[in-house]
């Protein structure tokens, strides 16, 4: 583990010297960020560490653009709200060469190995309701890359 920040360059040259196998997860972090930001991200990863996995994820415009009305995220200061949105996963493939979205999926897309381990409600609701989720989890993604040599 490092502590350093996405956006910084130093850490790099130290992952690097471990040799691989790489996988990088950003949960909760590119979308933070300012659209260039993000991409800056996801770049500089890529050209450095082909081979490797980058799992993300991804919010749609509509779920940035609405967290006034969101019943959790209107109770936190503007500051700390989604900036970055993405509407489609395979457009961030253009942000470097060798970059391949694998899979893209929401959480009502989940394998049911993982939806058994939901909580009670949620699993009862994903499986026999779906449409009440529908809306909540359609805009947020969970994606996986691969970096091609």
């Amino acid at each position: 583990m490092i502590a350093a920040s996405v956006l910084e360059t130093d850490w790099i040259e130290t992952v690097a010297a471990t040799g691989g196998p790489w996988c990088f997860i950003s949960e909760a972090v590119l979308i933070y960020l300012q659209a260039e930001q993000a991409q800056q991200a996801v770049t500089q990863i890529a050209q450095r560490f082909p081979g490797a996995w980058f799992l993300l994820d991804t919010t749609a415009k509509a779920m940035v653009e609405t967290q006034d009305k969101h019943d959790a995220m209107r109770h936190l200061p503007p500051e700390s709200w989604f900036r970055w949105a993405c509407d489609d996963p395979k457009l961030i493939e253009q942000w470097a060469v060798g970059l391949e979205l694998v899979r893209s999926r929401t959480l009502l897309e989940a394998s049911p190995d993982l939806l058994r381990h939901a909580p009670f409600p949620t699993n009862l609701l994903m499986r026999f309701a779906p449409w009440l989720l529908q809306k909540k989890v359609a805009g947020y993604r969970l994606n996986r890359f691969n970096m091609k040599n």
